[in-house]
């Protein structure tokens, strides 16, 4: 993720444009890789943060795939920032078409239709594209961002009652060490991966 950043803030702040394109320079960097090593893609979700001619913070998030950001209220509560991309949602269905989903799976295989680095699924509907959403941040809304893995936030609930109340007085490691605790506890056997970003 540091390294996606960094090729971010050389570029002239244009927001989603510039997200959009990066997934997909990053997808096409690993084409040669994955000749060599035939590995299998991942999801994709980032944050990015910018300040605007007028000294403006404006947030960016992105994702491909079923990895989350949700947005961290500072009154409480989570705000999720991202849009899942499987083959259960009736959007992805449509953009795919039905004859590349079998079992509720990509080709019957992936569960998600998004990503960087599944080329041999790019036939069946397979694409980099993020979801990307842009918001100016002027310090009262936002507490911080909490970006994971769908190992995590398949198996929690960020706004019901327990997690609200054991999460509501950490942040940062004890926060993402919280969120990967609760996942193991609901069942995750996936990995967990959790990052929790200050504003």
């Amino acid at each position: 993720m540091r390294a996606i950043a960094g090729e971010f803030e050389k570029r002239d702040g244009q927001g989603g444009e510039n997200v959009v394109k990066l997934y997909s320079e990053i997808n096409e960097k690993g084409r040669d890789i994955a000749r060599v090593r035939n590995k299998g893609g991942t999801t994709v979700v980032s944050i990015f943060v910018e300040y605007s001619s007028e000294g403006k913070k404006i947030i960016t998030v992105a994702n491909a795939g079923d990895s989350a950001c949700y947005g961290i209220k500072r009154e409480g509560g989570y705000v999720l920032l991202t849009k899942p991309h499987k083959a259960t949602s009736l959007d992805e269905i449509n953009r795919v078409g039905k004859e590349n989903i079998e079992f509720d799976r990509l080709d019957g295989c992936l569960m998600v239709t998004r990503g960087v680095g599944d080329y041999e699924f790019e036939r069946n509907g397979m694409i980099c594209e993020p979801h990307v959403v842009s918001f100016k941040d002027d310090g009262d809304d936002w507490k911080g961002f909490v970006l994971g893995s769908d190992g995590v936030f398949d198996f929690i609930s960020v706004n019901d009652e327990q997690f609200s109340i054991k999460g509501s007085n950490i942040e940062g490691a004890e926060l993402a060490k919280l969120f990967v605790e609760m996942a193991s506890t609901g069942g995750s056997n996936d990995d967990k991966t959790v990052v929790v970003v200050s504003t």
